[in-house]
């Protein structure tokens, strides 16, 4: 509610309570000066014939009584703030609170009058004439049109101006409704956009590692081939290297049956040594590149031409090693190195017809290399 409703309504019923008090002073007034013989006499007509010329709203003589009444409390104040009193509470309580005052100050109440209220006095004390009366409504339905004009001027700018808050409170909810409006359309395109986004960089991305993937499929694809290469040209060579070996072996088999037939021939050409000549014949030395069967078979000549026991014949042995062939003599124990029988049949043959076998095929993989 508007602060000058509340005044208003206030107002009202300030007046109505003022009014009423009035109304009743107004009657006894009236009929007091119309009950002498001068007097016409009093009768219901006349009193609503005198309403009527007042005027025909008894609202506002109603507002006319309330603000009389209004004015009295104000009067009642000033005389307490005077004395010092309290000046709170209701009509009732500040008359009874100053007519204790005016008996203590040794005065009495119902002879006391307010500074410049006389005629209010002869309200409150039952002397009002007609002629005043009619003054006084007459003063007081002027003062009621002026307050009506100023309620209609009052209520009229209200209306004006709650016209115009309407009017901008509509401008408002459009302004906002059309901002909203807006906003949701710009919230809508911002995720069409981002949804856009989101989809080209998933498509981007997938399109990438799909390239990706097929790149380690066909790198994949090469070393397998590679690989596969290498297996067939390393298998290729390993057959190759084994039909090489396959070939030594027949030829090397050969060898020994040659050198076998060419040992027997020896045997039997050999000559039988003339000890009594004294002579010594020379074991030849033993490189490892000669045939085995065949240095053997010249070192038993040799050996039995020089009538050599078999601890002669080891040392002989011993002796004529050369190179390579000599550190064979390293794998045999110290304890067979004298022990004739086993370094010709035994360790050392065997030994050394290994290291003949590794040579052969070392030189045939060289020429196979080349």
């Amino acid at each position: 509610m508007l602060e000058s409703d509340h005044r208003e309504e206030s107002r009202n019923d300030a007046c109505e309570e003022y009014i009423s008090a009035r109304r009743k002073i107004f009657v006894i007034g009236d009929i007091r000066d119309l009950n002498p013989s001068h007097r016409k006499p009093v009768t219901t007509a006349s009193i609503i014939t005198l309403v009527s010329e007042v005027g025909s709203s008894t609202s506002e003589l109603l507002l006319v009584e309330k603000e009389h009444d209004v004015k009295t409390v104000v009067q009642l104040r000033e005389e307490l703030q005077k004395r010092s009193l309290v000046t709170s509470g209701n009509k009732e309580v500040l008359v009874a609170r100053l007519r204790e005052a005016l008996i203590d100050e040794g005065k009495n109440p119902d002879e006391f009058k307010f500074d410049g209220a006389d005629e209010d006095n002869e309200i409150s004390t039952g002397t009002f004439t007609t002629a005043k009366m009619m003054e006084l409504l007459l003063s007081m339905s002027t003062e009621i049109k002026q307050i009506k004009e100023q309620s209609e001027r009052q209520s009229e700018r209200q209306t004006e101006d709650l016209k115009q808050i309407k009017e901008q409170s509509e401008r408002q909810s459009e302004r906002q409704t059309e901002e909203l409006k807006q906003i949701k359309e710009q919230s809508e395109l911002q995720s069409e956009r981002q949804t856009e986004e989101l989809k080209q960089q998933i498509k981007e991305q997938s399109e990438r590692q799909t390239e990706e993937l097929k790149q380690i499929k066909d790198q994949l694809k090469h070393v397998k081939l590679e690989v596969a290469e290498q297996i067939e040209e390393q298998s290729t060579r390993i057959e190759m290297i084994e039909q090489k070996l396959d070939r030594q072996t027949v030829e090397v088999d050969h060898k020994i049956d040659k050198l076998k037939r060419e040992l027997e021939q020896s045997k039997k050409m050999a000559m039988p040594l003339d000890h009594a000549s004294g002579r010594t014949l020379k074991v030849p030395a033993f490189d490892g590149e000669m045939s085995w069967n065949v240095y053997k078979t010249q070192f038993e000549a040799a050996a039995t031409s020089n009538c050599w026991n078999g601890k002669e014949r080891a040392t002989a042995l011993i002796l004529a090693l050369r190179g390579s062939a000599a550190e064979v003599l390293q794998t045999i124990p110290a304890e067979n190195h004298f022990n004739y029988e086993v370094l010709r049949f035994g360790e050392l043959f065997k030994a050394i017809f290994d290291l003949f076998v590794d040579v052969v095929i070392a030189i045939d993989f060289e020429r196979f290399k080349s």
